[in-house]
C-alpha cells in the first residue's frame, strides 16, 4: 500500500512538471514574452543608434551636439561651449573680441590732473580719494566725467566725513581685509533706494544687499556704463572661479558681523597704533620727514579721529639725497620711488599694512637709520 502511494505521488510530479513545461515553452511564459517583446522594443534600439551617431559628431572638445537640439539642413549640429564658435567649434571667438576691444586709440594718458585747466569736459579723470600714498581726501579738479577711487575710503585708513555719492565710484577687496590675491571684486548697478543705502552706511558692508558678483568693485548711477563695465569685466577675465567667489562671500561675511564695527575698530587700532610708533621715530630725525596728518570727525565711529593712511610718505630732506629710495636702500628699506607716484624721486613710500613680522623689522631699521644721525641705537 505504502509503495503504491508512492507511485501515485510521483506520476503527478512528473505530470505537473510537463504542464510547467508546456506553459513555459509554448504559452505566455518569461521567456516567451521576452521573444515578444524584442520586436515591440527595436523602436529603443533605433533610439540608441541615432544617439551615438550624434555624440560622435566632431565639436573639437569645445561643444556638442545633441539628438533634440540645434538642426541645420535636417541635421544636428555642434553646440560651442562659452568662447568658441564654428560649425566645429574650433574658432577661439574671446581674443577676437578682447583685440577688438582693447586696441582703442580712443583714450591716451595725460598724467597728473592738478595741471590741467578746470571745466574740462572732454577728460576722464581719476579721483584717488584717499590718496596713494599720502592719503588725503581729494576732489575732482577738471569738474568733467570722473571715476572716484575708494579703495582706501575706510574707516581703519581715514576718517569718513560723509556721504560720497559719485557717479561711478570703485572699491578694493585687498584694502578692505588684506585678502589682495583673491582678485575678485563686484559691480553694483546703484538705483537710488540701495545707492542711497549704501552711502549712508558710509559706505560699508551693506553693499551686499545689491550686488552683482563679478579684484574691484564699482557703484554706478549710470545703466549703460554699468553694462559696459560688465562686458570689460567678461572680456578681461572670463570670469571669476566659484572657489574665489564662496571664499570672498566667507570673508566678506566675518566682517559684516555687528555692521562692521568689530572689525573696522580692530583695524583702526592696529593701523593707529603703527602710525604712532612711526611719528615717533621720525620726530627723532632731521633727516627725513613723513606726510603731516590731520584730525576729521568719522561719521562711522562717531568720533574725531586722526588718519592713519596705508603707505608712509617719506620726504629726504637733505639736499644730497636725491634718490629716497636708494637711500633706505641703504639703510636695508625697501620702499618704492617717488617717481613712481608722478612725484619727485625726493621722496619714497613705505607699506604699513604688511604682517606684525615685516612691520616690526620695518620699525627696527628705521630706528637704526634715524639713530645714525646722533650715533644713539634705541628701537622704538
Amino acid at each position: 500500500m505504502k509503495n503504491y502511494c508512492y507511485g501515485i505521488c510521483f506520476l503527478i510530479s512528473v505530470a505537473i512538471n510537463i504542464l510547467f513545461s508546456i506553459h513555459l515553452y509554448v504559452g505566455d511564459g518569461p521567456i516567451n514574452q521576452e521573444i515578444s517583446c524584442r520586436s515591440s522594443l527595436t523602436w529603443s534600439e533605433k533610439a540608441a543608434a541615432e544617439a551615438e551617431a550624434v555624440a560622435a559628431i566632431s565639436c573639437s572638445g569645445h561643444g556638442r551636439a545633441f539628438l533634440d537640439g540645434s538642426i541645420s539642413d535636417g541635421q544636428p549640429v555642434c553646440e560651442c561651449y562659452g568662447c568658441y564658435s564654428g560649425t566645429d567649434c574650433s574658432e577661439l571667438q574671446l581674443y577676437k573680441d578682447q583685440t577688438r576691444f582693447f586696441n582703442s586709440k580712443n583714450f591716451v594718458y595725460r598724467g597728473d590732473t592738478n595741471s590741467w585747466q578746470t571745466n574740462n569736459t572732454d577728460v576722464i579723470e581719476f579721483v584717488t580719494s584717499p590718496t596713494n600714498p599720502g592719503g588725503e581726501l581729494k576732489k575732482s579738479v577738471t569738474g568733467g566725467k570722473t571715476i572716484h577711487d575708494h579703495a582706501y575710503f575706510w574707516p581703519q585708513f581715514t576718517p569718513i566725513p560723509g556721504p560720497s555719492d559719485h557717479d561711478l565710484m570703485i572699491f578694493s577687496l585687498s584694502k578692505l581685509t588684506g585678502h589682495a590675491g583673491t582678485r575678485f571684486g563686484y559691480v553694483v548697478y546703484a538705483v537710488l533706494a540701495c545707492g542711497f543705502f549704501l552711502i549712508i552706511i558710509c559706505p560699508v558692508l551693506n553693499i551686499f544687499l545689491c550686488t552683482l558678483i563679478i579684484y574691484r568693485w564699482a557703484i554706478i548711477k549710470d545703466k549703460d556704463v554699468y553694462e559696459k563695465v560688465l562686458n570689460y569685466i567678461y572680456l578681461a577675465n572670463a570670469g571669476i572661479s566659484k572657489d574665489t567667489q564662496l571664499r570672498v562671500l566667507k570673508v566678506l561675511k566675518v566682517a559684516m558681523k555687528a555692521d562692521g564695527k568689530p572689525f573696522f575698530e580692530f583695524a583702526y587700532n592696529q593701523m593707529s597704533d603703527r602710525w604712532n610708533r612711526l611719528t615717533s621715530v621720525f620726530s627723532k630725525s632731521t633727516r627725513f620727514s613723513i606726510q603731516p596728518r590731520h584730525p576729521l570727525h568719522c561719521n562711522f565711529f562717531h568720533q574725531t579721529r586722526q588718519p592713519s593712511p596705508a603707505y608712509a610718505w617719506v620726504k629726504c630732506e637733505r639736499q644730497e639725497d636725491n634718490d629716497c629710495a636708494e637711500v633706505l636702500k641703504a639703510g636695508k628699506i625697501i620702499g618704492q620711488s617717488g617717481s613712481t607716484f608722478s612725484a619727485k624721486d625726493r621722496y619714497a613710500r613705505l607699506s604699513l599694512i604688511k604682517s606684525q613680522d615685516d612691520f616690526e623689522l620695518l620699525m627696527q631699521r628705521l630706528t637704526e637709520l634715524v639713530s645714525l644721525e646722533n650715533h644713539n641705537i634705541e628701537i622704538m
